[in-house]
């Protein structure tokens, strides 16, 4: 049985696809609950508010503010922090590259720092597959030294841990680090493969497909993400003085060739497609996860096809 009840967590990226699906879950387990959000996406506006409206609960305190500027946020009585903030994508238009460093860095820093002084002892943050490089052995392992990213976004992930363990080091802090492996599901963000390729799909545009759909991705339905989230919640809870990372994937690997299909199957049509050429991406992703099986007991139980159907149904009701 999972130890937080009645305890107070702090989620920031409350109006995220994975911030939601979180704090949707531990509601039901008697938590109190602050939401951090600056709701400044720019594309995810509408759906974040849609999602922040699904949380009104009693025990569900949101504050728009910015991890850049916490002048006017304390942490009170706080038992543990979860960070999922961040500018999420490795494919942002080159005018808008300085939010990465604004938000996955500066904001980060920023944060940690409050949190430190403020005296919260506990801290679980998001990082990512992205970590990884071509030259990582297959599948990745969290020990593994090859981490060279390939892209922006996966350089300031690694900073995050980077700097996680030297706040570890010198302040004895707690810290667990987790490096989710695409998160996909309902509610999800639009500029992910899978919802982009529903909606070229049913609305007949062109798909373009990168490096020949050969890329494999590891793609992890929502509701293992999340329960890989509380059972990280319950371990850093039972410890002292703990610095961690973790895999969160599914453990196999989806051709995008192989997702385009299922999709069109579904829809029961085709759409044209071209391949191009993308340069900043790994050609697979694919968790290792036996470091956080043996420790944190995590089995993913949602197959591909499952999970993707569950999108699906969904979608549907969403674009009516």
């Amino acid at each position: 049985m999972l130890l937080f009840c009645f305890m107070r967590v702090v989620v920031t990226g409350a109006a995220g696809f994975v911030g939601y699906h979180l704090i949707k879950k531990l509601l039901r387990s008697g938590l109190i609950i602050v939401g951090i959000d600056d709701m400044s996406n720019y594309r995810q506006k509408n759906i974040a508010m849609r999602r922040l409206s699904d949380l009104r609960h009693k025990n569900f305190h949101f504050l728009k503010i910015n991890i850049n500027d916490l002048t006017n946020f304390k942490f009170i009585e706080s038992d543990i922090l979860i960070h999922l903030a961040a500018q999420p994508s490795i494919r942002l238009p080159s005018e808008l590259i300085y939010r990465y460093s604004d938000s996955n860095v500066f904001g980060f820093i920023n944060l940690m720092k409050k949190a430190i002084k403020e005296n919260v002892k506990k801290i679980i943050f998001a990082s990512s597959s992205s970590v990884y490089s071509d030259r990582s052995k297959i599948p990745f392992n969290e020990k593994s030294s090859q981490l060279a990213p390939k892209s922006f976004y996966g350089c300031t992930k690694l900073l995050n841990e980077i700097y996680a363990k030297q706040l570890h080091a010198t302040h004895g802090a707690s810290f667990v680090g987790l490096r989710f492996f695409t998160a996909y599901g309902e509610w999800g963000r639009d500029d992910m493969a899978y919802f982009k390729f529903s909606n070229h799909i049913n609305e007949n545009k062109l798909i373009l497909l990168n490096n020949c759909g050969k890329m494999k991705r590891d793609m992890t339905y929502i509701s293992d993400i999340v329960e890989g989230i509380e059972l990280s919640i319950d371990f850093i809870e039972k410890k002292e003085n703990i610095f961690e990372i973790f895999n969160l994937g599914y453990g196999h690997s989806i051709e995008t060739k192989y997702l385009y299909d299922f999709l069109c199957n579904h829809f029961n049509k085709k759409t044209k497609f071209e391949y191009i050429i993308s340069k900043n991406e790994i050609s697979e992703t694919y968790a290792d996860l036996q470091h956080a099986s043996s420790t944190l007991n995590y089995f993913p139980k949602v197959k591909f096809e499952e999970g993707m159907t569950n999108f699906l149904e969904w979608y549907k009701w969403y674009k009516k």
